[in-house]
């Protein structure tokens, strides 16, 4: 048998074992007590679980093999039910005030781990965010690991400053559901707090040239190349980035999927912006141009990102880097690589990114940008003099809603409530809010002012 068909039959091999370990036929019941608040499961097949303390739970943590479901939490006759949307999922049960819980799945899930605590959760508990609704700066990874690599020192840095970070997986590994929850534990010790898109559409495979990428995406998906530009302009649209970061064209060390999402990548930057381009997300998103999009190892435009080996106050004295090679130990899968030894040494000696010069993290380029071209070149935020959220609270001070004293954009029934303890000298608003409070801009609030909040709200309302 010819090396490339042991391969496959290996491959597949592994593939069935996968199957029948993630997927067991039996469904298993489990109780966490205070003797026990957490349990291992590694992939049974549940259709709930118990949750019993002595004093009232304060949280759940269901942990999913390799894919969320929905589910159920009951309690002193009260249930509430939750969306499945994070593979990592804290739950908030305080409001139940009850020492027993009963969590339900009625759909059945496969389970990795589940715990309950009576306090706070431990600081590696993964209390994810929804992806967000406008990205400061979305990284364009194509496997999990590779945000780690080449792009690292990235995301730790831009994360202890504030910005808004939504990371896009290009592909996943659905032979290997773990490195799922790799990927998860490995952004949230880099600072990522928005939960990651990963792209179930298109299959992991290795191949050495763009072609080898499509031939493989038309072999395992049935797509094309226009379906990789169409899922990057749709990612551009959803996210709405400030700042993009992709791979380097030549696919690093000469990967095909890496040169694919860089290809594409680079082409969605220019048409996102073009409604008539892909119409389908941009009816559902809008349209959106990026401000600039880098690419690693690009050598137009360069930028070196120096920030990767300065200590940071908000990183616990650590350097950028160094907490990427935290990150990237997560990632117990691929320690057998080359990887490992790529970002770490042989024996732990590189502790710096300056010491990477083969495919170096900090080598990038501005391959595309509507803000002008860098001159400082000290990071990837030049020219970009405001995130989202500070264009956002800008707007809200220079173009304020009469009667949005609660600053969400609407006038509710809730301003309504905030507005008459205010008038009745019962609480103080202040800036912003008593603006929006004095609805007739007399300087003062009055009854004249809530008629017209009211009247705001109730045509909201209906």
């Amino acid at each position: 048998m010819g090396i490339y068909k042991k391969i496959a039959a290996a491959a597949c091999a592994a593939a069935v074992l996968l199957y029948c370990f993630v997927f067991p036929a039996a469904a298993e019941k489990t109780k966490l007590t205070g003797d026990a608040p957490s349990k291992t499961l590694n992939g049974k097949r549940s259709d709930g679980f118990t949750a019993e303390l002595s004093t009232p739970v304060k949280g759940l943590y269901i942990e999913f093999s390799d894919t969320a479901a929905d589910f159920e939490i009951s309690a002193n006759g009260v249930t509430r039910r939750y969306e499945g949307k994070f593979i990592n999922r804290y739950v908030d049960v305080s409001e139940f005030g009850a020492s027993t819980l009963e969590v339900s799945f009625p759909d059945g899930a496969v389970l990795y781990r589940v715990s309950c605590y009576a306090g706070d959760p431990p600081a590696d508990v993964q209390i994810w965010q929804d992806m967000c609704e406008e990205a400061d700066l979305m990284i364009c990874t194509t496997h999990a690991d590779d945000e780690q690599l080449f792009f690292a020192g990235i995301m730790p840095h831009y994360a202890a400053l504030g910005y808004r970070i939504q990371v896009v997986y290009f592909t996943d590994h659905n032979n290997l559901p773990s490195r799922r929850r790799e990927l998860l534990a490995g952004l949230w010790e880099c600072g990522i707090r928005h939960y990651p898109y990963i792209n179930f559409a298109f299959s992991d495979a290795y191949s050495e040239s763009v072609d080898g990428a499509l031939y493989n995406l038309k072999a395992l998906d049935g797509l094309s190349y226009d379906d990789a530009v169409a899922f990057q302009v749709e990612m551009i649209r959803r996210f709405r980035p400030l700042v993009i970061a992709g791979h380097d064209l030549n696919g690093e060390y000469g990967h095909g999927q890496h040169m694919l999402n860089s290809k594409s990548l680079c082409e969605a930057a220019e048409l996102s912006g073009d409604a008539a381009k892909y119409p389908e997300s941009a009816e559902k998103y809008g349209v959106w141009t990026p401000g600039k999009l880098y690419i690693h190892l690009y050598e137009k435009n360069e930028v070196v990102l120096e920030f990767e080996d300065v200590p940071m106050g908000r990183l616990g004295g650590l350097t950028p880097f160094q907490v990427t090679q935290k990150g990237f130990m997560h990632h117990k899968s691929q320690h057998w690589t080359w990887f490992k030894t790529w970002l770490n040494g042989n024996s732990g000696e590189i502790t710096r990114a300056a010491q990477i010069e083969k495919y170096s993290p900090m080598k990038w380029g501005l391959y595309f940008t509507t803000v002008g071209e860098d001159t400082v070149k000290n990071g990837f935020f030049e020219h970009i003099y405001e995130t989202h959220a500070q264009t956002r609270a800008r707007l809200l001070i220079q173009n304020p809603v009469p009667g949005d004293i609660d600053v969400d954009g609407k006038v509710t029934a809730n301003d309504c409530l905030l507005f008459l303890p205010a008038y009745k000298g019962e609480t103080v608003l202040n800036g912003i809010a008593f603006v929006r409070a004095d609805a007739n801009g007399d300087g003062r609030l009055n009854p004249i002012d809530y008629a017209i909040i009211k009247r705001a709200a109730n045509k909201a309302s209906n």
